[in-house]
């Protein structure tokens, strides 16, 4: 995998012995229908030129009910760090690699304010991240609800760290999945 920068512009290394007749080619951008080409669909089309469009995609938003009446800050998701699992990525290569969690939603309409996760080691000048925030289908993650991208730099080397979300005006109902996703290693 790989991630474009601001312009839309990536590169995509990789060895076309490797890829069977059966693997997919996805490309997606938040406001975008997602392309998937086959093998043949990818390489075709980058004979033709080195340039890929998606189409814009409506996004339908739902009306909104403003109510300051019972509103009280909660936590959603894990509180404290003291799970023995590890998520990393190991180096440049990992771009487009995404570490995701389940959160469970208890109260329909809650705002998500802040994106808190803990870093173990820091080795890079600092990281930037993409946070993604997909509905579920069963326990994987389906599409991405976002409508504009959330970018974030990490230079933290150990110790908690904490996204702002609060001027997106994100409201969730219902579990979801968040990630961070790597977009640039520097």
């Amino acid at each position: 995998g790989t991630v474009t920068n601001k312009s839309g512009r990536f590169y995509l290394q990789y060895d076309e012995d490797k890829i069977g007749g059966r693997d997919r080619f996805k490309i997606s951008s938040i406001g975008y229908i997602p392309l998937i080409l086959t093998q043949k669909e990818l390489f075709d089309t980058l004979q033709k030129s080195n340039t890929i469009f998606l189409k814009p995609s409506i996004y339908k938003v739902e009306n909104a009910i403003v109510s300051t009446q019972n509103s009280k800050k909660d936590s959603i998701g894990y509180s404290s760090y003291t799970s023995n699992l590890l998520a990393y990525w190991k180096n440049k290569r990992a771009l487009g690699g995404e570490i995701a969690s389940l959160i469970k939603v208890r109260k329909e309409n809650s705002k998500l304010e802040n994106l808190k996760f803990n870093i173990v080691e820091n080795t890079a000048d600092s990281i930037v991240v993409r946070v993604n925030l997909y509905n579920k289908k069963g326990k994987k993650p389906d599409t991405n609800f976002l409508t504009k991208a959330i970018y974030h730099t990490i230079s933290t080397k150990k110790g908690e760290e904490i996204i702002n979300l609060s001027p997106y005006d994100i409201i969730v109902s219902e579990d979801f999945i968040a990630s961070i996703e790597l977009v640039k290693v520097y």
